[in-house]
């Protein structure tokens, strides 16, 4: 995933990357790597994962509601 002109560094581009240690978010353009903290603060604002998403159904509960 790629933010585009987020970098609180330089306003550059930061992009979700992996290596030995897990997953980091990182600018391309100067190399500052992100903390936890705002790592989590950027992730959670465009995905949404505050929100609660609703649980999934099983068939026989569908097919009753539509019924």
């Amino acid at each position: 995933m790629i933010w585009l002109k987020t970098c609180p560094r330089c306003r550059g581009d930061l992009a979700l990357d992996y290596d030995l240690d897990g997953p980091f978010v990182g600018c391309i353009q100067c190399g500052a790597v992100l903390s936890k903290r705002d790592e989590q603060a950027l992730v959670r604002l465009p995905l949404g994962l505050s929100r609660k998403r609703p649980q999934s159904q099983p068939v026989a509960e569908l097919e009753r509601r539509v019924a």
